[in-house]
């Protein structure tokens, strides 16, 4: 089982996106995150299938988008 870690704030946004494999206790890297950057994102599983969105984009401008993320698209260093 993988458990995705995406988006935030580390000295600047991030949009970075690494995949945590329990099993073998790895860090993978994976796709970035698509959408605009934001820190205080919300994130959820329903059936296999995960969500992230809402959060601010540092300037106390707030977002009210979902997307579907899917952990499991290998990076690609082509995408940004």
């Amino acid at each position: 089982m993988k458990a995705p870690s995406t988006t935030g704030l580390n000295g600047s946004m991030v949009v970075s996106t690494w995949a945590y494999d329990f099993a073998s206790d790895r860090w993978s890297r994976r796709t970035p995150w698509p959408r605009a950057p934001r820190s205080g994102a919300v994130s959820f599983t329903v059936s296999g299938h995960s969500y992230i969105g809402a959060g601010n984009n540092g300037n106390n401008d707030t977002f009210d988008d979902f997307d579907e993320f899917v952990p499991t698209q290998a990076y690609n260093s082509n995408d940004y």
